[in-house]
């Protein structure tokens, strides 16, 4: 931001030079209003406090798409039912997703501190999609188990490492959102 004394001694000197700008746009009365203008906008130079950071917005939006998936995940992902939890556990990591590919799109903007945001959603969308393949996997194995020919055991089997693989991806999900939880963006994203 420059400083303000400057900018005045700049429209000063602008409109010392207004007959030469006359001249030159062929017309008095419209180098005033270009003067005028020039002046109204160089002097509209923000406060410090008044100063808002041109990605503020996007980091507010980011902001909010982070806090809703706190919130659907504190409210659901701790359910003792299953499709409760497995529905909660899918729709966060679609919007871990939505939230790395939107920081992603706008990283150059915010530039090293996105990163804080999207190395941990990396590493929780892998955990929630494995989670998830083994939910999927384990419903598929349940319906073959169901056809004809298909040994019930071998079908049990199958789904037992398939409910080990879902376990076990939900363990590494919880240590990981302890241990690198996805920051806020606006404590993530400086500017």
């Amino acid at each position: 931001m420059e400083n303000p004394g400057t900018v005045r001694q700049a429209v000063e000197e602008l409109e010392a030079s207004s007959a030469r700008l006359a001249a030159a746009l062929g017309g008095h009365k419209r180098s005033k209003r270009t003067v005028r203008a020039a002046r109204a906008a160089l002097l509209e130079v923000p406060t410090a406090r008044e100063y808002k950071h041109p990605t503020a917005d996007l980091a507010e939006r980011l902001q909010g798409r982070w806090e809703r998936l706190q919130h659907s995940l504190a409210e659901q992902a701790g359910s003792n039912d299953p499709e409760v939890r497995n529905a909660a556990l899918h729709q966060a990591r679609k919007d871990v997703k939505c939230l790395r590919y939107s920081v992603e799109a706008v990283a150059d903007a915010f530039s090293h501190h996105a990163s804080g945001v999207i190395q941990p959603a990396i590493a929780l969308q892998r955990l929630l999609g494995e989670q998830h393949d083994a939910v999927v996997a384990g419903e598929w194995i349940r319906e073959l188990a169901k056809n004809p020919g298909v040994d019930a055991e071998d079908a049990q089997r199958l789904e037992s490492m398939e409910v080990r693989r879902r376990l076990s991806a939900e363990e590494e999900f919880r240590m990981a959102i302890a241990e690198y939880p996805v920051p806020a963006p606006r404590r993530a994203l400086i500017f």
